[in-house]
């Protein structure tokens, strides 16, 4: 039997119908919830990020994991008296993942630095050769600012990393993914002095660069769960066996002490999950 087509009450009127009204204020809430889940660096350009959200995306961010080490310290004295452990901290940001890059030139602009020797940007922080170049496979750049509560401990640090090279770390520094694969390190960038020649202080920052392609793929794939790091630690108590307060590992201590020290050492690791990495829909690091 044919049913004649029955012209809906609402559009005959003029008013709106109600399910269809229903159905936008859904899809509109929908959309606001999901801007709400979107972070700064996901919601507006870098240009606008303000000084506080780039020192979020520095030190707290899916690209930056804080690594901390209560260091066990004696003071040499007539009386072999223990103090407290420092505690050394290392703050591991993954400086080649677009975000953090933007974060640290927007920072520059704001508090009117430029790129140079002894910025974020210098000395090949952030920005080794070929990086922007097309059809070239960018780095991948872990950038560690390290420090400690104990000055002491700052200096011998210091003395540590800046007489490291790319050789010497070789086997101890590595970048793994959850497959297995396993990354050797390919360049390092030791910290440096900076000031004027009157009045020097020290940065202790440093780089491990690694290639981002291994046997033709890239290291990542999108079933690995994270990108762990594997880096050393100096054994700082070492340093109280001479009483040498200038560094556990100066050379001048005489070679067999530096080579004991140069292995004496922990073992860190720190992870970055992946899917916390993602920027619609693909991992960025």
């Amino acid at each position: 039997m044919f049913h004649p087509f029955k012209e809906d009450a609402g559009a005959r009127s003029g008013q709106p119908n109600k399910k269809a009204l229903y159905l936008v204020a859904l899809c509109f809430l929908a959309s606001v919830f999901a801007g709400d889940k979107l972070e700064f660096w996901e919601k507006k350009d870098s240009s606008q990020w303000s000084q506080k959200e780039c020192k979020k995306l520095l030190e707290d961010s899916p690209w930056v994991k804080q690594h901390v080490i209560a260091s066990p310290w004696i003071e040499t004295t007539q009386n072999q008296r223990a103090v407290a452990p420092a505690v050394v901290r290392y703050a591991v940001q993954l400086r080649s993942a677009k975000p953090v890059m933007q974060a640290v030139e927007r920072l520059n602009q704001l508090t009117g630095q430029q790129s140079g020797p002894y910025s974020a940007g210098g000395r090949g922080f952030g920005n080794a050769p070929g990086f922007g170049q097309a059809g070239f496979y960018s780095p991948v750049t872990v950038h560690i600012i390290c420090s400690s509560d104990n000055f002491t401990v700052d200096w011998s640090l210091f003395n540590y990393w800046t007489k490291q090279s790319a050789d010497q770390l070789k086997d101890f520094v590595a970048l793994k993914s959850d497959r297995g694969v396993k990354v050797p390190l390919s360049r390092y960038v030791s910290p440096y002095f900076f000031g004027t020649k009157k009045a020097k202080t020290i940065n202790n920052e440093f780089e491990f660069i690694f290639p981002r392609r291994v046997d033709g793929s890239e290291i990542l794939g999108p079933e690995d769960k994270f990108l762990e790091l594997e880096f050393p630690h100096p054994n700082l108590a070492d340093s109280a066996r001479t009483g040498n307060m200038k560094g556990p590992y100066d050379p001048t201590r005489g070679r067999d002490d530096f080579l004991k020290g140069l292995s004496d050492f922990t073992k860190c690791s720190v992870k970055f999950k992946t899917e916390k990495m993602k920027i619609q829909g693909s991992v960025v690091y």
